[in-house]
């Protein structure tokens, strides 16, 4: 027959508490949640005992995050001068339209104008 200790292996539970034990792990949790929210525990990740001497002044960068901090510098020059360049493009585009329809205008007030006007006559008059 298996020993109690193999039978609670197996099952992969604790062994029941009795009402002293879990008022124990009941107060031990309390206090706990309480001195950290008290900041009475140190959370960070050194240790209390290192003496600030001994802390490195800085950590090695990790090599990934410096390409890619490389590759954002290089890729936001890429978009900034795309921008500007489409800006440019959006200017002449613009400049041309207005030339555009200042040309149109032109031709359709020289063709409203009547073909035997008096200034053609006078002149055609003259060379005749």
């Amino acid at each position: 027959m298996p020993s109690k200790w193999h039978m609670l292996k197996n099952n992969g539970k604790d062994p029941p508490l009795s009402e002293e034990g879990k008022q124990l792990v009941r107060g031990a949790m309390d206090d706990a949640i309480r001195m950290l929210a008290d900041r009475q525990i140190n959370m960070s990740g050194m240790s209390p005992s290192t003496p600030e001497d001994e802390i490195p002044p800085k950590l090695r960068e990790n090599k990934e995050n410096v390409k890619n901090r490389a590759r954002e510098v290089k890729f936001s020059a890429d978009i900034a001068q795309a921008n500007a360049e489409e800006e440019a493009w959006c200017e002449a585009t613009e400049f041309y339209k207005a030339h555009q329809a200042a040309v149109v205008a032109d031709i359709e007030c020289s063709q409203k104008l009547p073909l035997g006007s008096a200034k053609a006559k006078g002149k055609h008059h003259q060379e005749g």
